[in-house]
């Protein structure tokens, strides 16, 4: 009898795991941040519609700022809007868009999207930029402030990998925090690092 409640769970596990070789699960988008050498960093499971942000500290004109990205079905990721408290923030991305206050932010919703496979940046301690998933935030600089190159993705995996896909990896070990859901979103400098990788947070 208790060989047969220890083969149970092979007999559940293998079906599954075939499938999910298979393509047969469902898939759920995961956003990941790998260093510039390929060794993960974070990755976090993304909840419907596929929504996330990443947010930092505008370096020139000391304000905060956020960039708002949709994952896409084909492991693609579009960013949709930037906010910040600061309108010359929203100048500084040079986007066309409908602007609106969502209490002390200005937030731009972009007329046109902007499409990325993957997306370079730096994050440091000065610029604070930080992941956020869910009203879940994972710094991304690295404890001594020094600048970290990374690169933002997004992977469509089946749910049973999800269950293992939102552990911190690296020296970081990135410190989770909850967030208040506000307008805060970083857009252009993500354009801006995605082009020249220069370090302005």
């Amino acid at each position: 009898m208790a060989a047969g409640r220890r083969r149970w769970p092979i007999a559940v596990a293998v079906p599954l795991a075939l499938a999910a070789a298979a393509g047969l699960l469902p898939q759920r988008a995961v956003v990941t941040v790998t260093g510039a050498d390929g060794r993960p960093v974070a990755a976090r499971v993304l909840p419907a519609p596929g929504r996330f942000e990443l947010r930092y500290r505008h370096s020139y004109y000391q304000a905060e700022a956020a960039e708002s990205f949709v994952a896409g079905p084909d492991g693609s990721f579009r960013l949709v809007a930037v906010g910040s408290p600061s309108q010359a923030v929203l100048d500084y991305y040079g986007l066309a868009g409908r602007t609106h206050r969502e209490g002390g932010w200005v937030r731009l919703e972009l007329r046109q999207p902007q499409r990325f496979e993957r997306l370079p940046l730096v994050a440091t301690g000065l610029g604070r930029r930080t992941l956020v998933v869910g009203g879940r935030a994972v710094p991304l600089a690295s404890p001594g402030g020094e600048p970290a190159h990374l690169v933002i993705t997004v992977e469509r995996r089946p749910w049973l990998l999800t269950l293992v896909a939102t552990q911190d990896a690296g020296p970081r070990q990135s410190r989770q925090t909850t967030v208040r859901s506000s307008a805060r979103s970083p857009a252009r400098w993500a354009i801006t690092s995605w082009t020249t990788s220069r370090v302005t947070s």
